[in-house]
C-alpha cells in the first residue's frame, strides 16, 4: 500500500500521483470545454438577435417609406377626383349655357359634351386609382402586422435557444 517504504510503496505512490493527475486534467478539459460551448451559444444568441433586430429595421423602413407614398398617392387622388368632379360640374354648366344659345353654335355643344365625357372617364379612372391606393395603405399595415409577429418570433427563437443552453449547461454538469 501507499504506507510502506520498499519499492511497492514507490508504485503505489506513483500510481496514486497518476491518479490524482489524470483527475486534474480531466477536471481542466471539462472545464474548458464548457466555457468554449457556453462562449458559442452567447455569440449564436447574439446573432440571431442582431439578424432579426436589422431585418426588422429594413422591413420597418420599407414599410414606412411604402405606406407614406401610399398616403401621398391617396392625397394626390383626392384632389384630382375633386378637380375632376368641379371640371365635370363646371363642364354641365358650359352645356346648359350653349343649349340656350343660337343654333349656330350646335358644334360648341357637342364639344362641351366630349369634354364632359372625358372629363367623366378622367373622373372614374382617378377613382380607380384612389381605391388602389387605399387597398395599398391597407396592405402596408398588414405587411406592419406581419413584421411585427416576425419581431415576435424571433424572439421566442431566442428564448428557445436560451432554455437550450440551459438544459446543456445541466446535461454537462451532470456528465460530471
Amino acid at each position: 500500500g501507499l504506507g510502506r517504504k520498499d519499492e511497492i510503496g514507490e508504485m503505489a505512490g506513483a500510481v496514486e500521483e497518476f491518479k490524482v493527475q489524470a483527475v486534474a486534467k480531466a477536471e481542466r478539459d471539462a472545464a474548458a470545454s464548457e466555457a468554449q460551448n457556453r462562449e458559442a451559444s452567447a455569440a449564436r444568441r447574439s446573432e440571431l438577435i442582431r439578424f432579426a433586430d436589422d431585418f426588422e429595421s429594413a422591413v420597418g423602413a420599407i414599410v414606412s417609406n411604402v405606406s407614406a407614398s401610399a398616403v401621398q398617392l391617396e392625397s394626390a387622388a383626392s384632389t384630382l377626383t375633386r378637380t375632376a368632379e368641379t371640371t365635370q360640374s363646371l363642364s354641365s354648366q358650359v352645356a346648359g349655357v350653349s343649349e340656350q344659345a343660337s343654333s349656330n353654335m350646335q358644334s360648341v355643344a357637342t364639344a362641351t359634351e366630349e369634354l364632359s365625357a372625358s372629363v367623366e372617364e378622367i373622373g372614374r379612372q382617378v377613382r380607380d386609382s384612389n381605391r388602389i391606393a387605399e387597398a395599398a395603405v391597407v396592405q402596408a399595415r398588414e405587411t406592419d402586422g406581419r413584421i411585427g409577429k416576425l419581431s415576435h418570433a424571433a424572439q421566442q427563437i431566442g428564448e428557445v435557444v436560451k432554455l437550450i443552453t440551459a438544459i446543456a449547461e445541466q446535461t454537462n454538469l451532470l456528465a460530471l
